[in-house]
């Protein structure tokens, strides 16, 4: 790429983020965190866009970060008597944390003060004592009380509310166990990061977890799998399902957690970079309750071997690495009903439902589309290459999901026939592998035939933009409408540039188009690099 291209380029990606009327924009910023709360410091678009659409309709949302110099995001509404009456409230509470929210009107952004408003003692307050007959815990009865620890979510707010008085401790604890049981526990959510939080937590509430999901990564000091498997094992008696990810288990630690296992019928489990099991067969084999089987692992794990194992109730396996051999483990359990692998396999599945196979940049040949055909799986998904080997799956009428890879050789028939001769696909993500872009005219003359697609996402090349806009959503609307099924459509277009050797932030956008959400709802992201 020359320099004036890539100055062109440069230029018409600003155009993209500049704002089109500062009076109808407001900007929000991060001020602080609530007490046991943390922000990373970056803004998720939808979650932004998701708060902010009940004050009203939004016409985009632009995230700007720059490492060390603070981040900050646009809400650019559709009118701007809107943006007037939020920006009005000056402060929002996002999440657990604290933020911001001025007019990026020039005129207005002297006027909101950037510390957060101090009442000081302009309103007096005696508390009465606990035991007092005017203290209004006392005016509170069960049900009151048991609203209040519903509307929680955060175990530290439990923690600092449960110790306002024996009632509301033992009112906390059992409606929290209820809410443990009924929705599981994820550690990262629940802000428990070292050994000594998650064992207060397990010591309180571990009997109630039947869902279970921790990950090494995300806590302090990188405290010991084997540790935290440990405490599992001596809290969770009643675990049913683990998602767990780990660097490794020893085999002393699979000895010792024998009953924890034993008793699991779902197990997902992410071994990271380097992952060291003194017996990973074991581990696997130990679960012999399993019916759910989910696991990936980096390309430098190591070790991992599951050819003699055999789990009569494994009706789930789903394994995206291949960095585990499969074929032996498949031959031993041939009862699984749905199955989802990287690479291809011959082998005989017979009571085989749902299929799922990633084969990346390849192509489906036909004695492979035979084989699939003689499985008779009601459902099957396929992560291929979008090319002419394409007509190979034709025959395949139960495909329901496909992740389509295009490169150089493309033709923008492919898609058409596809839609024609697959009619019952419900989902489609495009992949671009070289700078061959599919154009919103190409996406218009698939929808004419793809009657049962719910959900379309496309990642265009890098660099390359597509403008998309109202009437590009009026004609697809409209061929949505037409079907005869009534069915919504979803679809994704993510547009992003890596113009530059070496960055310092991210400019995101997003652009939502919803006039007749239901039937069709759009959601165009751009993500640009910030130089310099």
């Amino acid at each position: 790429m020359n320099d004036d291209v890539e100055q062109q380029l440069i230029q018409t990606w600003e155009r993209i983020f500049d704002v089109d009327d500062v009076d109808r924009t407001i900007r929000i910023t991060y001020t602080e965190s609530l007490p046991g709360e943390t922000f990373d410091g970056h803004y998720v678009a939808e979650d932004v866009y998701k708060y902010f659409k009940q004050f009203g309709e939004i016409k985009s949302t632009l995230h700007y970060g720059r490492y060390g110099k603070g981040n900050y995001a646009l809400i650019e509404f559709k009118c701007k008597e809107i943006a007037a009456q939020t920006a009005m409230r000056q402060r929002f509470i996002i999440n657990g944390s604290k933020f911001k929210v001025e007019s990026l009107k020039k005129t207005d952004t002297l006027i909101y003060d950037l510390q957060c408003i101090d009442l000081g003692n302009s309103i007096p307050v005696h508390p009465s004592k606990s035991d007092s007959p005017e203290n209004i815990l006392m005016a509170l009865n069960n049900d009151c009380i048991r609203l209040v620890f519903e509307k929680i979510s955060n175990i530290r707010d439990f923690y600092s509310i449960s110790k306002v008085c024996k009632q509301f401790d033992q009112i906390g604890k059992e409606i929290f166990s209820s809410k443990i049981k009924r929705d599981g526990v994820d550690l990262r959510e629940y802000r428990l990061c070292t050994e000594q939080q998650i064992e207060k937590f397990l010591r309180d509430f571990g009997s109630s977890v039947e869902s279970l999901e921790f990950s090494e990564y995300y806590m302090e000091n990188k405290p010991n799998s084997n540790t935290l498997l440990k405490l599992f094992h001596k809290y969770c008696k009643n675990l049913i399902k683990l998602d767990i990810q780990v660097s490794g288990v020893e085999n002393q630690t699979v000895a010792e957690i024998q009953s924890l296992l034993s008793n699991l019928n779902c197990l997902h489990s992410k071994f990271v970079c380097d992952s060291d099991f003194g017996s990973f067969d074991d581990f696997i084999a130990s679960c012999s309750q399993l019916e759910i089987l989910k696991l990936s692992c980096c390309c430098r794990a190591s070790n991992l071997s599951m050819a003699n194992v055999n789990l009569t109730k494994l009706i789930e396996f789903d394994l995206m690495s291949k960095n585990i051999g499969i074929d032996a483990f498949l031959e031993r359990n041939p009862q699984i009903e749905k199955l989802s692998v990287r690479g291809f396999f011959y082998l005989n599945m017979p009571k085989i439902q749902q299929l799922t196979l990633c084969i990346e940049n390849e192509s489906i040949t036909e004695e492979q589309s035979l084989h699939l055909r003689s499985l008779n799986a009601s459902t099957i998904n396929l992560d291929i290459s979008l090319d002419d080997s394409i007509t190979n799956i034709f025959r395949l009428k139960n495909i329901r999901q496909l992740t389509l890879n295009v490169n150089s050789s493309f033709n923008e028939d492919y898609l058409i026939l596809l839609a024609k001769n697959v009619p019952y696909l419900e989902r489609i993500s495009i992949c671009h592998q070289s700078t061959y872009n599919i154009d919103f005219d190409m996406v218009k003359k698939m929808l004419r035939h793809a009657n049962h697609l719910v959900d379309l996402k496309i990642d265009w090349p890098e660099n390359v933009i597509q403008h998309f806009d109202e009437n590009d959503y009026d004609d697809i609307l409209k061929l949505v409408k037409n079907r005869a099924n009534h069915i919504k459509l979803d679809i994704k277009f993510t547009s992003t540039t890596t113009l530059f050797v070496k960055t310092n932030g991210l400019k995101k956008k997003l652009m939502r188009f919803e006039t007749d959400s239901q039937y069709l709802c759009v959601s165009n992201y751009y993500q640009y690099s910030i130089w310099n």
